[in-house]
């Protein structure tokens, strides 16, 4: 950080908040070098974007916001209240400051239109490579499973809902299914469930491939989150079937082929796991089409594409395609 008095550093933080990028001097200087010869200063992520504000040719990209992963915590204390406010006026201060706004979901555009009406938004969905994802063989017995980072709210509310409503009815049915619960601080934020009849703590992971390798289904139903979940898009691409509700699925939009199982009562998640996980044609298909949508949709080359054309319509570069290599035809049309 910037030599600066430990006082001076607070006021910075209560005037702008979520600010640290921007007192980081080296950071600024090497931006700066870079953003005179780049035709785009791509920032990700809304409070590290703070350090490109100003820029003519910068755009932000959100994958989801904050303040409404938060909105239905019910563990916030007076400091987390604290955090929250803060969270809330730097999401409106540089909101209002950004002209452009790229947003990985059409519920991210809303609510970009909300705070600040006069910032353009463009929707590009994220992608993963699908070369990091093996289509996984079935394993042994019926498995569900639910993961993801304990310390974000959506993710410890799926695993929280599935352990302690959902897995008792589900096992109730089916005792001879298993649950494995993983991610980071599942440990810290988790053990105090266990033990829980039927499922295994297996806590952090070497990598997605090991847990998802373990499970048949995945079961990640947030109370509340915004953006593409990556976990989903991480289970879909691996071939494994997905229940989840609209939260959870957030972005997918309507397919000709059904790509998950969405739910929203506990008793349409228990009636929809349970029956999907009795018939195995139906698992593999669903996975089939799971994978097939991220191959479609969600990979690098429509990625891509889906990018240079917001990087047109915002008339930061318009030979984008050709710098690139790339035909200027979108999908479905002809040469």
């Amino acid at each position: 950080l910037d030599s600066a008095s430990k006082v001076a550093r607070k006021l910075g933080s209560i005037r702008r908040p979520f600010g640290e990028y921007t007192r980081v001097a080296e950071l600024r200087r090497q931006l700066d070098d870079l953003a005179q010869t780049a035709d785009v200063v791509h920032l990700e992520h809304l409070f590290a974007s703070r350090v490109g504000l100003g820029y003519e040719n910068s755009l932000t990209y959100l994958h989801h916001l904050e303040v409404i992963d938060w909105e239905c915590r019910p563990d916030l204390d007076l400091r987390l209240r604290s955090v929250r406010l803060q969270m809330q006026r730097a999401t409106r201060q540089i909101l209002r400051s950004s002209p452009r706004v790229l947003v990985a979901t059409s519920r991210l555009a809303e609510r970009v239109a909300s705070i600040s009406p006069g910032t353009t938004t463009q929707v590009v969905p994220i992608a993963i490579d699908t070369d990091l994802y093996p289509v996984l063989p079935a394993p042994d017995g019926l498995v569900f499973g639910v993961i993801g980072s304990m310390h974000w709210y959506p993710s410890r509310s799926a695993a929280e809902r599935v352990l302690t409503r959902l897995w008792p009815q589900i096992h109730e049915q089916m005792p001879e299914a298993r649950l494995v619960v993983a991610g980071w601080g599942s440990d810290r934020y988790l053990g105090h469930l266990f033990p829980n009849e039927g499922a295994e703590l297996m806590g952090e992971v070497a990598s997605p491939e090991e847990f998802f390798a373990s499970i048949s289904t995945l079961l990640y139903p947030p109370e509340r989150g915004s953006g593409f979940k990556v976990k989903v898009l991480e289970a879909m691409a691996y071939g494994r079937p997905v229940i989840s509700n609209a939260e959870g699925l957030e972005g997918l939009g309507d397919r000709d082929r059904p790509a998950a199982v969405q739910a929203t009562t506990d008793a349409e998640f228990v009636d929809r796991a349970v029956s999907l996980m009795g018939s195995a044609r139906q698992r593999q298909a669903l996975g089939a089409a799971a994978r097939l949508a991220i191959e479609t949709d969600y990979s690098p080359e429509p990625a891509v594409d889906r990018l240079l054309d917001a990087y047109e319509r915002f008339g930061l570069i318009g030979s984008a395609r050709a710098r690139a290599g790339r035909p200027t035809h979108k999908h479905g049309e002809s040469e």
